[in-house]
């Protein structure tokens, strides 16, 4: 950080590393610290470091490719300099994301406004899941960190950390054959760029509804209470403890079917043109009545039958098709 030979010799390391790599098109970005809070170097130290090294990346990159770092505070003023094009997260928790990555976005929205914001890393626990459990609940926290990612504000799904010991060693790879096919489906629909995370109100069952938002279409997810990793332990530990010795364990999922959702104040005094509902898990699209209500308050939307979770895709008519 402050040794001008140190420095030198890594400006020598940038250039090599830039050179040998910048042309793949498989390289997204570039990462100048990954987790720099288990260091003892601070803010201060760090700026004009990071200033001095983006010069040097960015004579030597000709593609100009994206740069971040991570292990900042929220708050972190590196967050704002020009040097970073998208602030990155990580983080290992047993919370339910829905609620945890709500936070987590609204900190670092407010310090970076301007910049997307990546959750680069994220997982259930930080130590390797190597234990045999009596299910597997990072297949559920995978799940979620995809949607929970996505309806919170962040400009991608959380990215996995276990992807070696979890994912390619278990097969979890169609976890992400939902949420991708959800993606294609906005591009036809309602494209996903322009929706902003915005409250909406769930009522009628155990579970709960994100949105995102934009003037002319709202994109909603519906999760179970009982789909999230706490709720999940929880649910084990209630049993009878000649069940818990049992070597596995699968889950009772509810099936809901009296979920409805208040659309209040978004639909603008228009009504609903269009809901499409879609499996989180194919991304395939639901045929299903369309069930809305429309009143001075906003749309109140009955949620057709489901067990874990389910997405849907809301449009509504311009302001001179409902005068008319």
């Amino acid at each position: 950080m402050t040794d001008p030979r140190a420095r030198a010799l890594f400006a020598r390391r940038v250039r090599y590393i830039a050179a040998r790599w910048s042309h793949s098109p498989a390289l997204h970005s570039w990462e100048w610290w990954n987790e720099i809070n288990w260091t003892p170097i601070n803010d201060d130290a760090l700026i004009p470091w990071l200033r001095e090294m983006s010069a040097v990346l960015a004579e030597h990159d000709p593609y100009s490719r994206l740069r971040s770092t991570s292990g900042n505070s929220e708050r972190s003023p590196v967050w704002a300099l020009p040097e970073i094009d998208f602030v990155q997260d990580h983080a290992y928790t047993q919370n339910d994301l829905s609620i945890f990555l709500k936070g987590r976005y609204r900190a670092l929205h407010e310090t970076a406004p301007a910049k997307p914001l990546l959750m680069g890393e994220l997982g259930n626990e930080t130590e390797a899941p190597n234990t045999r459990r009596p299910f597997n609940w990072d297949s559920v926290h995978l799940h979620n960190s995809l949607w929970a990612s996505l309806f919170n504000g962040f400009s991608g799904t959380g990215m996995y950390w276990w992807w070696d010991l979890l994912i390619d060693k278990q097969n979890m790879w169609p976890a992400f054959k939902g949420i991708s096919g959800f993606v294609a489906a906005t591009s036809q629909r309602a494209p996903l760029a322009g929706h902003q995370p915005t409250e909406v109100e769930l009522s009628g069952a155990e579970a709960s509804a994100l949105a995102l938002s934009s003037p002319n279409s709202v994109l909603l997810w519906v999760r179970a209470d009982l789909l999230d990793v706490g709720a999940l332990k929880q649910a084990y530990l209630d049993l009878p403890l000649e069940e818990q010795a049992r070597p596995s364990w699968v889950p009772e999922w509810p099936v809901i079917d009296t979920a409805k959702v208040s659309l209040a104040g978004l639909a603008q005094g228009r009504t609903v043109r269009s809901v499409t509902w879609l499996d989180t898990r194919t991304g395939e699209a639901r045929e299903v009545p369309l069930s809305a209500k429309f009143g001075g308050q906003g749309v109140l939307l009955d949620c057709p039958r489901f067990e874990r979770d389910i997405a849907a895709i809301i449009t509504f008519t311009a302001p001179a098709e409902h005068k008319q």
